[in-house]
């Protein structure tokens, strides 16, 4: 741990301000390759003290914050992003750091035509959009699942190619974050 120490404040209101220590924020990309395995990496069904030392380690800081409950909940949460704009994107990553268990993208639109606020797709990508984020994300994150969700391709009119999946597939996860829809294309 990190310690800042300020001289001896002068006045009352000054002495508020004392930070005593802080820690380093973990960066966005891991790169210990031993714990690349997301599947042993998962907690088990049930919750409890589940989290493995290298989870324990990765997410020592929300730890803090909201607990072990909530850490293990989010742990086994599985998550649908339908969408590829940067919203999607931002919320993909917050999720995906945070150590969700499974973040699902959906997204048809070929790389090379994704939103440009979309930072999760690299230019030169191929393939979907949702390929070229889950890629990125899986990079940010191995202690997550990270995947594709195929999607069944439709016309939505006007040239644009629509991207769905049906209820069964929806009813699997427990989130759904829907970005780039209207009200009456998520009816």
């Amino acid at each position: 741990s990190l310690e800042v120490r300020r001289p001896p404040p002068t006045s009352r209101a000054s002495r508020r301000v004392f930070l005593p220590s802080f820690h380093l924020i973990q960066p966005y990309v891991m790169t210990n390759p031993a714990t690349a395995s997301p599947a042993a990496e998962q907690p088990a069904a049930g919750g409890g003290d589940a989290l493995s030392e290298a989870q324990a380690a990765v997410y020592d800081r929300q730890l803090r914050v909201w607990g072990l409950e909530v850490q293990n909940r989010l742990s086994a949460a599985k998550i649908l992003i339908a969408g590829g704009d940067g919203v999607a994107a931002e919320v993909a990553k917050n999720l995906v750091l945070a150590g969700a268990g499974l973040v699902a993208i959906l997204d048809g639109t070929p790389a090379a035509s994704a939103s440009p606020c979309n930072f999760l797709v690299p230019s030169g990508a191929e393939g979907t959009a949702a390929a070229a984020a889950a890629a990125t994300l899986q990079q940010m994150n191995p202690l997550v699942v990270v995947k594709e969700q195929a999607c069944v391709a439709g016309s939505g009119g006007d040239n644009v190619v629509s991207c769905g999946i049906g209820e069964a597939e929806v009813a699997g996860y427990s989130l759904v974050v829907a970005s780039c829809s209207s009200f009456a294309e998520m009816a």
